[in-house]
Order: C-alpha cells, then sequence, then structure tokens
C-alpha cells in the first residue's frame, strides 16, 4: 500500500491504498494516516411504485420540491462536452482518420488535455461569467443537437434541463467539476449522484438514490 501510495496508476488506486492500509496497520499496531469520512445528509423514503425504477420514483417523488432530474453521469458530461465541443473535435495531426469516428483518437488517454492544453486554458478564462457559461453552453446545444460527442447525452438533455442547469449551477461550480473530469478522462466521467434538484427557493442540489439492496 506504501508503494501504491508513492505512485498510484489512478486516484482510484491511490484511494483504495489508503482506506485497505488503515485497516491492515490497525490490525498491526502499525502507524497509518486515517482516510478521510465524509457523511452526507441523508433522507429515507417509501415509495409504492416501482414500475419506473427507483431514481426515477424519487425523481417524481421530490418534484414537489422543485424541478427535479434523473441525469446521473450524463449533466456534466454534458456541460463539459456543450463548452468545449471545437476542442474535443480541434483537427490537430493525428487525431482523426476517417469522417465517422465517434471521438478523437487518444480521447480517453492523458495526452488528449495535454494536446489541447492551451486551448482549454483560454477557454476557462471565456467562461467566467455566468452569462458567458450560458451563451456556450446553449448555442452549441442549438448547433450542434444530435450531433455525436462522446461526452454529450442527448437523450438526457432537454432544452428545459439545460436551462434550469446553466441558470443555477453557478460557473466557478461547472469549471471545477471540468477540470476534474478532464484530469482523468478513463476514470472521471462516472460516479456522479443519481439526481439533480433545482429547488423552488433557488440553487440546486445533487442527490444519490440507494434503494433496497442496493
Amino acid at each position: 500500500c506504501r508503494r501504491i501510495r508513492e505512485a498510484p496508476l489512478h486516484e482510484s488506486e491511490e484511494i483504495f491504498a489508503l482506506e485497505f492500509g488503515h485497516r491492515v496497520a490497525k490490525k498491526a499496531d502499525v502507524e497509518w494516516p486515517s482516510p478521510p469520512s465524509y457523511r452526507p445528509k441523508t433522507q429515507r423514503i417509501a415509495l409504492f411504485s416501482r414500475d419506473l425504477g427507483v431514481e426515477v420514483e424519487t425523481a417524481k417523488y421530490l418534484s414537489e420540491q422543485g424541478d427535479c432530474y434523473y441525469v446521473e453521469n450524463a449533466l456534466w458530461n454534458s456541460l463539459l462536452g456543450l463548452c468545449i465541443w471545437d476542442i474535443v473535435f480541434a483537427p490537430l495531426r493525428g487525431a482523426f482518420f476517417h469522417p465517422f469516428q465517434r471521438s478523437p483518437q487518444g480521447f480517453r488517454d492523458p495526452e488528449f488535455v495535454k494536446q489541447r492544453e492551451s486551448l482549454l486554458a483560454e477557454r476557462w478564462l471565456q467562461l467566467r461569467t455566468q452569462k458567458a457559461l450560458q451563451q456556450q453552453v446553449l448555442s452549441t446545444f442549438r448547433a450542434k443537437r444530435g450531433r455525436v460527442n462522446p461526452l454529450v447525452f442527448w437523450d438526457v438533455m432537454t432544452p428545459a434541463l439545460l436551462k434550469k442547469a446553466v441558470e443555477r449551477i453557478p460557473w466557478q461550480h461547472c469549471l471545477v467539476v471540468f477540470q476534474r473530469i478532464l484530469s482523468d478522462l478513463r476514470e472521471n466521467r462516472t460516479g456522479f449522484p443519481d439526481l439533480v434538484l433545482f429547488p423552488e427557493q433557488g440553487g440546486y442540489e445533487l442527490i444519490e438514490v440507494k434503494g433496497p439492496g442496493d
């Protein structure tokens, strides 16, 4: 575990080494740093219909508090894809070999971001207002709707959801999440909370749903 922590292949491996090493070290009475702990606010509800799946039924239940959508990994990845569409498909040498590619060559590899660092840095500067974020997302949505992008989930991202997201989610939050995804495109595009709720009083909440046996 010490060797893994010195040179982890990715963040998941580093987290495993920290947590597993802590358990083993505790039994062996060896010093080891305690892994960070986080206990989210929880709410237990009883749903009497499972026809649409526990996530969708929960979203219906929470819709009494505001607009609620089942998005899982679609929301943040799609917002990122719409913000950097031209950068994803930048005509860099070796990126494309035929007109039907779903994504550039090596899209999930670290080199993808490294080759586009200057383009991404310029885009983050351009998106440093809420209005700029809204214009970038909505204009790209209108221009590219239905076209293939490895980051965009067209079946989930409705105009109503997108409009609400860019109005309610602060641009600062978006940039932090975008950079987090891009730090490891292979690992960090998944694992997002199931639902996004836009309460009537403003703001937004991310909600993870756990049902019986889950």
